[in-house]
């Protein structure tokens, strides 16, 4: 599913990065344009990739580092994780 995925990456890895990381970790600091860009991009997961919208918010939440990873943003996704403490697998 991760391969499938990334082949249809199609939103800004730097905006998708932020909003996915405020929705995990602040989702209280969200506004609501946030909020609505955040399930926009759902929304493009599950069109583009054909999934389903819970299949498309755990692969935001779960994978993002991973895709984020294939996108030379190993660094940047493992700093945030270390920050907050949350343990980040490859």
């Amino acid at each position: 599913m991760l391969i499938k995925i990334k082949n249809y990456f199609v939103a800004s890895l730097t905006h998708l990065e932020r909003l996915t990381y405020k929705f995990i970790f602040e989702p209280e600091n969200m506004d609501i344009k946030e909020r609505r860009l955040y399930e926009e991009s759902i929304k493009r997961w599950h069109d583009k990739a054909n999934l389903t919208s819970d299949e498309a918010k755990r692969l935001l939440h779960i994978d993002n580092a991973v895709i984020a990873c294939s996108k030379g943003k190993f660094d940047h996704i493992k700093h945030i994780c270390k920050h907050k403490g949350v343990d980040y697998k490859k």
